[in-house]
């Protein structure tokens, strides 16, 4: 399969997220497309498809073992037809286990 663009798409409420994940989609050596959807105005109504010779990766933080409340607009957009896709968390002195449930 060949990649020929990524798609960096977070929710970074302190911004740390987004710097190390954004360097973590570059090293794909593809053009990346960044999409911050940390704020609601921007997730309300947002969507995007994503066609087959594209990759996704999507960063969240983990806060107290778990993904941040009220973030069902957050994937509700997201489409792919054939897209590989990856997910990351990011947690700090957290229960990683409990995120992933």
């Amino acid at each position: 399969m060949d990649i020929e663009k990524a798609y960096a798409i977070y929710f970074s409420p302190t911004y740390t997220l987004r710097s190390q994940f954004t360097a973590f989609v570059e090293g794909m050596g593809v053009p990346v497309e960044k999409l911050d959807l940390t704020l609601p105005r921007v997730r309300k109504g947002f969507s995007h498809s994503f066609k087959k010779n594209e990759a996704v990766a999507v960063g969240l933080p983990v806060y107290g073992g778990r993904l941040p409340l009220d973030l069902e607009d957050f994937f509700t957009g997201l489409k792919g037809e054939g897209t590989t896709c990856c997910s990351n968390c990011v947690v700090r002195k957290s229960r990683i286990r409990r995120c992933l449930d």
